[in-house]
């Protein structure tokens, strides 16, 4: 997650940096438009894209878990409860209602931490899916919030047997 901070913060300061100069030839296409309007979308896409990277990376590292404790012989109570979901859908298991419904039953991570999780991968969804569709969230998601709850589960993730 760090690359993807990083990242995020060295497209960030270039945007500011774009934008400081509004004679830049890359505004030139934005002739009439306000250009704080168009820096502020510019910015919110990258709160976006960076938001997806992130949630991604949650994604990749609960798959891997999944595949590993589907193949090894465990036997805390989440191992098993992901071997039976394999035993019955192999590598089509739905992320959110049976491996994160898993580790919300299983693990000894607290039920709120999962429970945003599972919330940011609805805003994971609404972005990978083209947002053509208005958002119900219930919360407004950002890269700071998304950041967050990413931090924030994949540290708790890292501590459960």
């Amino acid at each position: 997650m760090s690359e993807i901070a990083n990242h995020h913060l060295i497209l960030e300061a270039a945007l500011f940096d774009l934008f400081a100069n509004p004679n830049h030839p890359v505004l030139l296409q934005y002739a009439g438009s306000p250009l704080d309007d168009v820096r502020r979308d510019a910015l919110a896409e990258l709160e976006h894209t960076s938001s997806l990277s992130l949630l991604a990376c949650v994604e990749a590292a609960l798959r891997v878990d999944y595949n590993q404790r589907t193949s090894a012989r465990g036997r805390s109570p989440l191992s098993r409860a992901l071997r039976s979901i394999y035993q019955e859908k192999e590598e089509y298991a739905r992320l959110d209602d049976d491996i994160l419904g898993a580790w919300k039953e299983y693990s000894n991570i607290g039920k709120p931490i999962i429970s945003a999780l599972i919330g940011a991968f609805k805003y994971r969804h609404w972005l990978a899916h083209g947002r053509y569709w208005p958002p119900k969230f219930g919360q407004t998601y950002d890269y700071q919030s998304t950041y967050l709850i990413a931090d924030t589960f994949l540290a708790a993730m890292a501590g459960v047997a």
